[in-house]
């Protein structure tokens, strides 16, 4: 993708990100939706079933898809999906299991050719010296639509909040017309997915991306069970606002850490002050300021891991038509993991706290490992340079001193 006029290039930016994004965010409050109206276990598990393996699927088709298409078809076709998805609801309603499961079905492939497709796009029209800044900045604004959201959901009857998204997909549509930007053609579009993933460079960073993705999904359930049981429903409610405060700034201090001081450093960082957070909430666990802390250390680490391993890393690595399955591979973990907490869940509850927790450090030191060994992704050349402008800074100020 490639804009003509200057001035549309952010702009043109901002609305594929924000479209997405704001996407995502409606499907996932339908689904909160769904699990009001219905509450048993095997409906809920066909339903996330439905929609995370549907969005697995069609980011491993979007991929494949690209390069033999135009970038644009599959950015307007995760909207006509979505448009799709949501009439379903308003001509059956969400009472019906068969509307559901076509919903999801529909949701998760516009979520699935989507994010391989728009953040391809976004790493196409940044350089790697304001990838990070630039994504956390357009999530950070996107992420403040995500609580008027979750108010009008509680509001609105699950049909009425059903023609809000038909026509918020609409305008996603329209939207996406009016910057609608053709690819360049490049050789470079017909990598395998299985040469991604063959990739030494890629692999010393995606390792550690799963292991976050195991260790956070899978204890998640059994840390609220306990803070529950233990400090209450009103008490874990407070920490997990704090925490996605906490997360919002996180993300947009981190976009521009990243493009300073490198993507590898912040990484170790932020799995370093998570790996701490563990250890004082695991000595500490019955004490309520310990998980302040941890809900404090783990926002900021959330917010490193979004920016690096979303919007950056994988951009970085990449280049031209091979972007796409870059962030396709990228992305798959996260909702193939997911949806397999969802199944494990009820038998996982009984894990001691204890045993969460040095489960949890051991992957974290797994984790960490591949980066120490990982190239730097942002280029060497600026780093140098701004090394060198440090350099000179600082000698003049020894200079003066001694004048």
């Amino acid at each position: 993708m490639r804009v003509g006029n200057a001035w549309k290039k952010p702009i043109a930016l901002f609305t594929v990100l924000f479209t997405l994004f704001t996407w995502r965010q409606i499907v996932l409050l339908t689904m909160d939706n769904f699990m009001g109206i219905s509450t048993e276990y095997e409906e809920s598990l066909l339903t996330f079933g439905v929609y995370y393996l549907s969005v697995a699927l069609f980011i491993i088709i979007g991929s494949i898809s690209f390069g033999r298409t135009e970038e644009s078809f599959n950015i307007l076709m995760w909207t006509i999906l979505a448009m799709l998805s949501s009439m379903i609801l308003l001509l059956f309603g969400v009472s019906a299991i068969e509307a559901k499961i076509v919903y999801m079905l529909l949701a998760g492939a516009s979520v699935g050719i989507g994010i391989p497709s728009c953040l391809a796009c976004f790493a196409d029209n940044t350089s790697a010296e304001n990838r990070g800044h630039t994504g956390a900045i357009a999530f950070f604004f996107t992420s403040l639509t995500f609580v008027p959201l979750a108010i009008i959901v509680g509001i609105l009857k699950a049909q009425d909040f059903a023609l809000l998204s038909f026509f918020w997909a609409l305008l996603s549509l329209i939207l996406v017309v009016v910057f609608r930007i053709k690819k360049k053609a490049t050789e470079e579009g017909k990598v395998s997915l299985r040469s991604v993933i063959r990739n030494k460079q890629f692999l010393l960073y995606f390792v550690p991306w799963v292991m976050f993705c195991f260790i956070d999904a899978f204890e998640a359930p059994i840390l609220q069970q306990y803070v529950i049981e233990n400090f209450g429903d009103n008490f874990m409610k407070s920490i997990l606002r704090m925490e996605t405060i906490v997360t919002a700034f996180a993300i947009l201090a981190a976009g521009f850490l990243v493009d300073y001081y490198g993507r590898r450093r912040i990484l170790l960082g932020g799995f370093i002050i998570l790996g701490i957070a563990h250890a004082i909430v695991g000595i500490a666990s019955e004490r309520m300021f310990s998980w302040y802390l941890y809900a404090l250390i783990d926002g900021l680490a959330l917010g490193i891991f979004i920016v690096t391993f979303v919007f950056t890393v994988w951009g970085d690595l990449s280049s031209g038509g091979t972007r796409e399955k870059y962030y396709a591979v990228g992305s798959l973990p996260f909702f193939v993991i997911v949806y397999v907490q969802k199944i494990v869940a009820p038998y996982i509850l009984g894990i001691p706290i204890y045993a969460v927790f040095s489960f949890a450090s051991f992957f974290l030191f797994l984790a960490v490992w591949p980066l120490f060994n990982a190239p730097e992704t942002l280029p060497e050349k600026k780093m140098k340079e701004r090394e060198l402008k440090k350099y000179i800074e600082k000698a003049k100020k020894i200079k003066e001193k001694y004048d």
